[in-house]
């Protein structure tokens, strides 16, 4: 079996994506218009594919289900395949909208709850994320924002830049505005609540469905704390640990020349180059890896050795206390 899988990523449209993943990242004919990319993702909505190797071809939903253990002895512990990672164009914006819990989820929704993280790549002049309210939300007084249209007005803004970093859990209020780029480690889920879309038009023409009752039942209505936030201008030198949560671990590494990756039994190591280039070695299989490229590691005892320069984000699955 491969001691590396590189992946080829579910490629989804969206009514708010861009061309950057297609010209700059080279995920599709120039000129393509992109929203998302599924990098790591063994979800039946979007799955990665394997490119190389013995097992080119197959999903890695499809191997994860035949051989379990390359997803370390947490995840089956768990019982299922937990993140998956993308990469998100915003030519315009996202709706506003918040995500449920695991209770909600497997309750109302037959998924899992969606906590998730943002690393910013890209992001024009001006730029801004919205993560929360600025203060605790009426809940009467957002009802009528929404009705009349000015329900942003209530929710905190973020200017953004690269390496900017959020971690967004589960009924948080949030949403992506125009011109960011964004690398988002998230549980694996598809189930995304809107609370107002602009009154844009879907790919059929007609205003997408909006989940307003849904939203209400799962949003948290008081401001994020805080240490969920982690800018670029104020992280120390060197310091690469992001956010580190019971759903995900996730670091951003920086590589000039050659550094070992240790993987472990616990958990597989997915990384993605978000800048440069770079060799991936194991054993004896070597993967060229471009930007904005990703490869799955299985767990096992064997480290990586990535050579180049290059930086990228390494995400895992381990228990941890913590929600952050």
């Amino acid at each position: 079996m491969n001691k590396i899988f590189k992946l080829k990523p579910a490629i989804s449209p969206k009514v708010w994506g861009g061309t950057r993943l297609a010209n700059e990242f080279d995920k599709a004919e120039p000129g393509t218009q992109i929203g998302e990319t599924w990098e790591i993702s063994a979800h039946a909505d979007g799955e990665a594919i394997i490119e190389n190797g013995e097992l080119a071809g197959k999903t890695l939903a499809a191997v994860v289900k035949e051989n379990p253990e390359v997803m370390g002895t947490y995840p089956n512990e768990i019982g299922y395949f937990p993140i998956l990672t993308k990469f998100i164009d915003a030519k315009s914006a996202l709706s506003i909208q918040v995500h449920p819990d695991d209770e909600y989820a497997h309750k109302n929704e037959g998924d899992n709850g969606k906590t998730e993280m943002w690393y910013i790549i890209g992001a024009e002049e001006g730029s801004f994320i919205y993560l929360g309210p600025k203060e605790t939300l009426n809940e009467a007084e957002a009802r009528e924002k929404l009705k009349d249209g000015t329900f942003a007005e209530l929710l905190r803004p973020f200017e953004v830049q690269p390496g900017d970093c959020f971690y967004v859990p589960s009924g948080t209020i949030h949403a992506i505005g125009v011109g960011v780029l964004v690398y988002e480690i998230q549980q694996s889920s598809n189930i995304t609540y809107r609370l107002f879309d602009y009154n844009r038009p879907g790919s059929d023409g007609k205003p997408r469905e909006l989940h307003v009752e849904q939203s209400f039942a799962v949003m948290d209505l008081d401001p994020v704390d805080m240490k969920n936030v982690s800018l670029a201008k104020d992280r120390k030198s060197g310091e690469e640990k992001l956010f580190y949560g019971k759903h995900f671990q996730t670091d951003l590494i920086t590589v000039d020349g050659e550094r070992n990756l240790e993987v472990g039994d616990e958990s597989f190591l997915g990384l993605t180059i978000i800048e440069g280039e770079a060799k991936a070695s194991r054993g004896n299989e070597e993967v060229e890896l471009k930007l904005g490229e990703t490869i799955f590691v299985p767990a096992g005892s064997d480290s990586v050795l990535l050579s180049g320069n290059c930086r990228a984000i390494i995400s895992r699955v381990q228990p941890s206390e913590s929600d952050v």
